[in-house]
């Protein structure tokens, strides 16, 4: 499967928007991450890590909650 550099986009808005408005918060991004790796939508991944990192919540302590990394 090819990247999809549009939906990556498209996430990525989503979630900056959400939380600047406080219709999310990062921890609720933080639970959606680990949706996502459950989906395999990477790109959303990644665009959801892009944004909580600078916020200083890092994706990857979400691994040791997820089954299929384990």
């Amino acid at each position: 499967m090819a990247w999809n550099k549009q939906h990556y986009e498209e996430v990525k808005r989503q979630v900056e928007q959400n939380i600047a408005c406080g219709k999310k918060t990062a921890y609720c991004y933080m639970k959606e991450y680990e949706q996502m790796i459950e989906k395999e939508d990477y790109e959303a991944a990644k665009a959801i890590t892009e944004i909580l990192l600078p916020l200083g919540y890092d994706t990857a302590q979400t691994h040791n909650h997820i089954k299929r990394l384990q």
